[in-house]
């Protein structure tokens, strides 16, 4: 990068180096702005109290409140308070991850939009983990159920954009080896249609089971005579 401008740097891990960065000579952009972020960098100190473009409203966004300064001509703005992560899904769109959880393994499973994940803790002292995710809305709709062991957790949305087509969600647990699962709070077009013919089908056959005999129409007016019903 010596002597290089006008670059953009982003969405990368940069850990454990005696200088993450060395002297750059030019000026480039370090971070995707808000709220896609920058870098993570293992030597920031900084914490994540706050949420926002000027990381001044309530709540953790998986963002530095402070900026990651290289020097006085490049400075990610926006550093990442844990590693970065993207997924790829079998229908061509990636999931990002940021998380300070050892991330195991990622599936996507196309037919019913569910994402699950298996994590654990990073240390063995660890005892509170957080997950940021992108998720396209070509690969799950919002809004969502976030599930951790099995018992559904609320998450903070921290972006929505129709237009675009993403959502970016943030929520946090105890820790321990979990399973996380994502999945659409309604259900697919394909989901309601088999529920459709399910209750279809059941409703067709109850009628079946619900003929009406008919009665014989009396023969003299004056006198009401009915078969006997069998």
């Amino acid at each position: 990068l010596e002597s290089s401008s006008n670059n953009s740097i982003y969405h990368n891990n940069f850990v454990g180096n005696t200088n993450q960065i060395g002297n750059c000579g030019g000026i480039n952009v370090w971070d995707d702005g808000y709220p896609s972020g920058g870098n993570y960098w293992s030597d920031y100190t900084g914490v994540d109290n706050y949420s926002g473009p000027y990381q001044n409203e309530a709540g953790s966004d998986g963002i530095g409140d402070t900026s990651y300064i290289i020097d006085e001509n490049n400075v990610d703005r926006y550093p990442l308070i844990a590693p970065f992560n993207s997924f790829n899904t079998s229908i061509g769109y990636s999931v990002d991850v940021i998380s300070n959880s050892t991330i195991e393994d990622f599936r996507y499973f196309e037919s019913n939009g569910t994402i699950i994940m298996h994590v654990s803790n990073m240390t063995v002292d660890q005892a509170f983990g957080f997950c940021r995710i992108t998720i396209p809305h070509e690969v799950i709709s919002s809004p969502y159920i976030v599930k951790v062991n099995g018992t559904e957790v609320e998450y903070e949305t921290i972006y929505e954009n129709s237009t675009e087509g993403i959502s970016i969600i943030y929520f946090a647990y105890e820790h321990s080896r979990l399973e996380i699962m994502v999945i659409p709070e309604f259900p697919s077009a394909t989901t309601l249609t088999l529920l459709m013919l399910t209750t279809l089908t059941a409703t067709i056959l109850l009628k079946k089971k619900r003929k009406t005999k008919p009665q014989q129409i009396p023969k003299f007016p004056h006198t009401a005579q009915y078969a006997d019903e069998s």
